[in-house]
């Protein structure tokens, strides 16, 4: 590696990402309904993550449709 080479740890991801994805997770958390889907999960032993928050936000802001983000749920937790 070269003086002034950068070595790359792994994805880039813009400043505007991250705001956004903030943004959603901190909606979504002050939504009383999510707070207490929250609390229902917990009360089963289940720990939702931030981007379970995320994806909340995403639909309460109506930026994602409920198939869509139904279809991610099905994605990330079935092992086919």
């Amino acid at each position: 590696m070269q003086k002034d080479e950068i070595r790359s740890c792994g994805p880039v991801v813009s400043l505007e990402d991250i705001r956004l994805r903030r943004y959603y997770i901190a909606l979504a958390n002050a939504d009383e309904d999510w707070q207490q889907t929250r609390a229902c999960f917990a009360l089963e032993g289940i720990t939702l993550s931030d981007d379970d928050a995320e994806r909340a936000g995403r639909l309460i802001a109506s930026d994602q449709a409920l198939e869509q983000a139904l279809q991610e749920v099905r994605s990330a937790h079935l092992v086919w």
